[in-house]
């Protein structure tokens, strides 16, 4: 079956302009019955791309990501519905690169994962970023993904010991995820310049920067290291939740962080 054409997001992030930039993350289905008009806003308010997290009944993230994920479920958003959203995302916004969120335990049976990546690909996926992926499965995962045209996001954690840093880089191809945090539960945000200017005297690779962005002077000091963008999660879906205008969110953490 012939790849659809899809953007870089590597050359995407590259060529994004100085000054703040923001990814954001959405649930696929969440909010329901307004998801696909919240992603239009989110993009038409200056967004470069967004992460597109994949429903999943015990996914690693914190509270309010995982009513997030409960809230698209209930809905009745399963695999083959959420590959459908984000087909219409692409048709819709053929130039922006997004980057499909999934958790590894969805996916880790190799039919299973065979069968998720042609779909992710045939609705236009760029990018894959896989929670909690075990280093020994990266190689396989990473050959999958790239010979269906799309590109691997990967996380490295400012106190991931640099071996396993170095396989992440050897695999990774879209961009270098960074979060502020601990790992998964923590509610510690550190201090990641010294980190990313690291990360750019090991790789050529984008970074992205998340966790704990919630202000525009979040998104500034983010923007102020090596990193190209801040990513937004918890604060863009919790105020979504709250019946705000999730464009206006968006477009005030970019244009009051300069």
């Amino acid at each position: 079956m012939n790849q659809p054409s899809r953007p870089s997001l590597r050359k995407a992030l590259e060529s994004a302009g100085d000054g703040s930039q923001v990814v954001a993350y959405l649930t696929l289905g969440d909010p329901p019955g307004r998801f696909l008009e919240v992603a239009h806003e989110v993009l038409d308010a200056g967004a470069l791309t967004l992460e597109l997290g994949f429903p999943h009944p015990s996914p690693r993230e914190g509270r309010t990501l995982l009513d997030s994920h409960r809230r698209a479920l209930d809905a009745g958003v399963d695999t083959e519905r959420a590959l459908h959203l984000l087909g219409e995302i692409s048709r819709s916004h053929v130039e922006v690169p997004l980057v499909a969120v999934v958790q590894w335990s969805a996916v880790e049976e190799d039919q299973q994962q065979c069968e998720f990546l042609e779909g992710l690909s045939q609705a236009g996926a760029a990018a894959v970023l896989p929670i909690d992926v075990p280093l020994g499965k990266l190689s396989r995962f990473a050959e999958r993904v790239h010979s269906r045209g799309m590109e691997t996001v990967l996380s490295c954690f400012p106190d991931t010991p640099a071996r396993l840093r170095r396989i992440a880089l050897q695999y990774c191809s879209g961009c270098i995820y960074v979060p502020r945090g601990r790992g998964t539960g923590s509610q510690e945000v550190v201090e990641i310049e010294a980190f990313c200017s690291l990360l750019a005297s090991e790789t050529e690779l984008p970074m992205v920067v998340g966790f704990g962005v919630e202000r525009a002077e979040d998104v500034a000091e983010i923007c102020a290291t090596k990193a190209v963008a801040a990513a937004v999660g918890s604060a863009l879906v919790k105020r979504i939740a709250e019946g705000e205008d999730a464009g206006a969110f968006v477009s005030s953490l970019i244009t009051n962080s300069f």
